[in-house]
């Protein structure tokens, strides 16, 4: 709402805005594209808690060994046992 309302002040065509990471909301962001605004919004990463987790592009998949490779060097191999998901999904941890 606000970007369209810069662009009707502005009179302008076209727009480019630029937003942090919380107003992130892909519904939100079509609306500006289809209404010719250019949105430049991070995607949202978490509620920015600090965590000793590492993101999935951390981890390497060497295929001919079937195993991820961690940040600290160790191999991460599958579990035999199959996981199912809240959603029904079949997993392999």
């Amino acid at each position: 709402m606000m970007a369209k309302a810069a662009k009707e002040g502005l009179q302008v065509e076209a727009l480019q805005i630029l937003a942090d990471a919380g107003y992130y909301n892909s519904e939100e962001i079509k609306a500006c594209e289809d209404d010719g605004v250019a949105a430049y919004v991070p995607l949202h990463r978490g509620n920015g808690k600090k965590h000793d987790r590492f993101t999935r592009g951390a981890f390497t998949y060497d295929s001919a060994t079937d195993t991820y490779q961690c940040p600290a060097g160790q191999a991460l191999r599958p579990t035999k046992k199959l996981w199912k998901n809240t959603s029904g999904r079949v997993r392999i941890r």
